[in-house]
């Protein structure tokens, strides 16, 4: 998959390591043109790349023959919680609706700057896999994906089920895992295979037994990827043979000719969930939902998965897919129900700490 060629991922990475909204002053205001009175639009901002690609060519156009509201995606520019705060507390809310990840869902709702979504208002919530949803329904489940145990099939023979492959001494020197603290998913993952749950991390104490355990794991890696590009450049390589991957990343790799695959360990894979959410204060409040509806319509999400290989949120879309998507969306049977499902909570607890200390650790050797 192109794991929205996880194109955008960096940026909004690098703000969730700053995790504030300073600088919001010194960022450019959006300017979206001039509006014809009578003409109906909404301003999304979208991930761009692949990404923005698919919904301008097959998704928004749709919408726009069927209800007449014109749909205008709009370039993201550096921090979009920053970008977002500043519309709300300055009352010119020129942004509606956002795709965003679970941790700018987690920092907006703290600085007020979603719109509660309601069944009522979008009808096709109810569609939505209940486990995805967040509790307060201020922003709506968007596409799932992974972070799974990928590995060299010319290389390695044995088809491990089990993220504890990765601390085998047999791969030391070919195992790989992504350079962040957060989005590496290193810390849930190598808690599952000590039997700590991940909201058990928010236990300072805890979480320096996953660091104890992780020390035995930095001996193993042959690299440190950075993005969805520099882990597929090292797999087509050979520079590294097993490690943890996004499932999109593995797959687009696999199907470029890479003796490349991937699995859902028993231990769960990790399941991440982007979200869309409604600007507070939008003045453009009823064509957003509508959008918003429409974009959880199954057979539009059953496209985003053909196209990107994101798995949808919505129940019975799975069975509107061919096997071989089902697989690289969903996983196998059970995965879903298995998986280690996203929750930042234990990195808000401690979010200074955690980088200051993983940016010492991943330096040393």
């Amino acid at each position: 998959m192109v794991q929205k060629t996880k194109h955008s991922k960096m940026s909004r990475r690098a703000f969730l390591k700053r995790m504030g909204v300073a600088g919001a002053a010194a960022m450019l205001p959006l300017r979206p043109g001039k509006v014809r009175a009578a003409a109906k639009r909404v301003y999304t901002e979208q991930y761009g790349g692949n990404w923005e690609e698919h919904f301008k060519k097959s998704i928004f156009p749709k919408f726009t023959e069927k209800t007449g509201i014109e749909v205008v995606t709009v370039p993201g520019a550096g921090s979009k919680i920053a970008r977002v705060d500043q519309m709300v507390k300055s009352g010119k809310v020129e942004l509606d609706l956002i795709a965003t990840d679970a941790s700018d869902v987690i920092k907006g709702k703290k600085l007020g700057l979603w719109e509660k979504i309601t069944e009522t208002q979008v009808p096709n919530l109810k569609k939505v896999m209940r486990q995805f949803r967040e509790p307060d329904d201020m922003s709506a489940p968007n596409i799932t994906y992974w972070m799974i145990l990928f590995y060299n099939t010319k290389e390695i023979k044995e088809k491990h089920d089990s993220w504890e492959v990765m601390w085998n001494p047999k791969y030391k020197g070919w195992v790989t895992v992504h350079n962040d603290p957060g989005w590496s998913n290193i810390f849930p993952i190598t808690a599952a295979t000590m039997g700590i749950k991940q909201d058990q991390l928010r236990d300072k104490a805890v979480l320096d037994k996953v660091w104890k355990k992780l020390d035995g794991l930095k001996p193993q890696i042959k690299r440190w990827w950075s993005g969805g590009a520099d882990f597929q450049q090292a797999a087509a390589a050979g520079d590294v043979w097993i490690g943890a991957s996004w499932n999109g990343r593995v797959f687009d790799s696999q199907d470029k000719g890479i003796p490349i695959d991937g699995i859902w360990p028993k231990e769960g894979g990790y399941l991440a969930i982007d979200h869309w959410t409604v600007v507070k204060g939008t003045p453009r409040k009823e064509e957003t939902l509508a959008l918003l509806n429409f974009l959880l319509e199954p057979e539009n999400q059953k496209k985003t998965a053909e196209v990107l290989s994101f798995g949808p949120t919505t129940v019975g879309t799975k069975e509107m897919l061919d096997a071989k998507t089902a697989h690289r969306t969903y996983g196998p049977p059970g995965a879903v129900e298995n998986a280690l499902i996203e929750d930042w909570r234990w990195y808000f607890e401690r979010p200074q700490e955690i980088e200051e200390r993983w940016k010492e650790w991943i330096a040393t050797k």
